[in-house]
């Protein structure tokens, strides 16, 4: 069920509102409502890249925990292969040249 809400904007952020909802062709109420589930949907998202960058973060610690302890040649030369195989990826994707 859907729940009312008054509000005032200023002026210059409610002008911006109609404008986009002439725009789009849609209600300014409509503008409104996808912005505030925008506004959650970007927040949820934070969430889940900050969960994501502690994972990635974490396993990273594991794996030169372990390169720590079976020494240090073996360790440089798996590090050294695991940045080619990133810059590869990158290549790849388009992202370094």
């Amino acid at each position: 069920m859907a729940r009312n809400y008054s509000f005032k904007l200023p002026d210059d952020l409610a002008a911006q509102v109609d404008e986009e909802s002439d725009r789009r062709k849609v209600t300014y109420t409509d503008v409104i409502r996808q912005a505030v589930e925008e506004y959650f949907q970007r927040d949820r998202q934070r969430q889940n890249f900050e969960a994501l960058l502690f994972e990635v973060v974490k396993n990273r610690a594991v794996v030169l925990r372990c390169f720590d302890m079976a020494g240090k040649e073996l360790s440089e030369a798996v590090l050294a292969e695991a940045g080619k195989d990133a810059d590869a990826y990158l290549v790849q994707r388009g992202k370094r040249s």
